[in-house]
């Protein structure tokens, strides 16, 4: 979700708005070159891994979803999803101006790798709205889909409106 901040702010003009899920300015700790081991199984361990920034309350079989999509990566596609946010989003963070469309920075309690303070920071940093989810984890629109309509609807409602203006 650091592409779609980045993206905000260098190129917002081409956005009605941008909805950012769960993110600061890049978190480098959630991108460690252990992931990419050919003698772990990535099956257990992502899910395990990522398993913990799920909200305990999220239900059962969207849960079960999310993490079986994890379960099916091999060494290395850990690394591709959090290249950008662990790795180069860090390095360009202080060059990015305010954005220049609306930015909303979605943020679930339970998410510990882009922690609400870090998702705040970014919306701050970049000109942004922040939406505290409460009840809500790392992955909303799929760990609680019904969850996250709540707080992704009156946002959608603003973006249309301005839109169709």
């Amino acid at each position: 979700m650091g592409t779609l901040r980045y993206l905000a702010a260098a190129h917002g003009e081409r956005f009605t708005g941008v909805c950012a899920l769960e993110g600061g300015l890049g978190n480098q700790s959630r991108f460690v070159d252990w992931t990419n081991r050919t003698d772990v199984d990535h099956s257990l361990f992502l899910t395990s891994w990522v398993g913990g920034l799920v909200a305990p309350t999220s239900p059962a079989g969207p849960v079960a979803q999310t993490l079986w999509g994890y379960a099916q990566s091999g060494p290395g596609v850990y690394q591709g999803d959090t290249w950008f946010y662990g790795h180069d989003l860090p390095r360009v963070a202080d060059s990015l101006g305010t954005t220049r469309c609306p930015l909303y920075v979605f943020s679930g309690e339970y998410d510990y790798s882009a922690t609400t303070e870090m998702s705040r920071a970014a919306a701050e940093r970049l000109g942004g709205e922040l939406i505290e989810m409460v009840g809500a984890g790392h992955f909303p629109m799929s760990e609680n889909p019904t969850g996250f309509t709540q707080y992704l609807q009156p946002v959608l409602a603003v973006l249309r409106e301005k839109y169709d203006s």
